[in-house]
């Protein structure tokens, strides 16, 4: 292209609000496809062109299982008959993405990304952002997927979504922040699947495959600090043995945590499946567990110690109800 119309292109989807950083690692990924990249802004609508097509599909040896099912048989919610794994949680079975190299910076209100594969972070400082049938495959300080530092975007919905962190830190977190929906998203490969804060909803979605190594500290999900919170319906699994702290950790003692509800999930690995944010220099207040099932496929007790500590339930607002050890809801687990 010449030079003044190839400036003019990018002239006119430079107000895209989407900026498309080339990414600067040399690891190649043998699976990879070709690759778009480029450090300007570009008009974000992929119509196959900017890279091949890869067609999302189950795992490997998994079997497709149906859309879960519920009935609302008492006042605490729903009661779920089926679960997220891996092949109903991601990027929908047949969905052709096309392939990008490089961080994603999300700087316009509004922005749709669906149907990229890409390798690199997704950064949103934006309000109103959706993220969906996408693949992400990168590690990033403040999340594979999540809000800029010192931005606080409102809204930020990622649904159908894929996040491999490949196995490169044991610290970072596949989504980390505030002001975000979650809704079957698959992550694994990462320290941590969720770093969850204020006005966040985790539903739906499948979280394990921790990256651990050395003296980490792992979790499938975490919350440091936050109110109004709903962790509903999701596998949290923390599969790295001995360096799993928890699939669950509310710790109280890094900030104030206040109204989380967590309910109709599945817990499995860990010192302990779950803690509680009760410490005795820190109280996490109006905390919820309902209905939440124990595995004991990684330990007899679902963690290597048990399944809860931090717990009070004598705390102002907290409840623990119908917690129970998989798949026997008649069997109560008592903290």
């Amino acid at each position: 292209m010449p030079a003044l119309i190839a400036g003019l292109l990018i002239t006119l989807l430079a107000g895209a609000g989407v900026v498309w950083a080339t990414n600067q690692s040399k690891d190649q990924d043998p699976t990879a496809l070709p690759e778009t990249s480029g450090s300007e802004s570009q008009e974000f609508q992929p119509t196959g062109d900017a890279g091949s097509p890869l067609s999302a599909t189950a795992s490997p040896g998994s079997t497709p299982s149906p859309t879960p099912k519920k009935t609302t048989p008492t006042s605490q919610g729903p009661i779920y008959t089926s679960w997220p794994n891996a092949s109903n949680t991601g990027v929908p079975a047949g969905k052709q993405l096309t392939a990008h190299a490089g961080d994603l910076i999300i700087t316009k209100a509004g922005t749709v990304i669906d149907g990229l594969n890409v390798k690199g972070c997704i950064s949103v400082r934006a309000d109103n952002v959706t993220v969906k049938n996408t693949l992400v495959r990168a590690a990033c300080a403040e999340g594979s997927i999540g809000p800029g530092y010192n931005t606080s975007p409102k809204n930020l919905l990622i649904q159908d979504v894929e996040i491999d962190g490949l196995g490169q830190t044991t610290t970072y977190s596949g989504v980390s922040g505030n002001n975000f929906t979650c809704r079957r998203c698959k992550i694994h490969g990462t320290g941590t699947g969720i770093r969850a804060g204020s006005n966040s909803v985790i539903e739906d979605s499948y979280l394990y495959g921790n990256k651990v190594g050395g003296e980490s500290h792992n979790t499938a999900m975490s919350i440091h600090g936050g109110s109004n919170i709903v962790i509903r319906h999701n596998y949290l699994q923390c599969d790295g043995g001995y360096n799993c702290s928890s699939a669950l950790s509310l710790y109280s003692r890094d900030g104030t945590i206040n109204g989380v509800t967590v309910q109709e999930n599945l817990f499995s690995g860990g010192g302990y499946c779950v803690y509680g944010g009760v410490f005795s220099d820190a109280t996490a207040n109006n905390v919820k567990f309902l209905n939440n099932g124990f595995l004991k496929n990684q330990w007899p007790k679902c963690g290597d110690l048990g399944p809860v500590a931090a717990w009070d339930r004598e705390v102002p607002g907290n409840v623990w109800s119908g917690n129970y050890w998989y798949p026997d809801r008649a069997n109560l687990v008592t903290p």
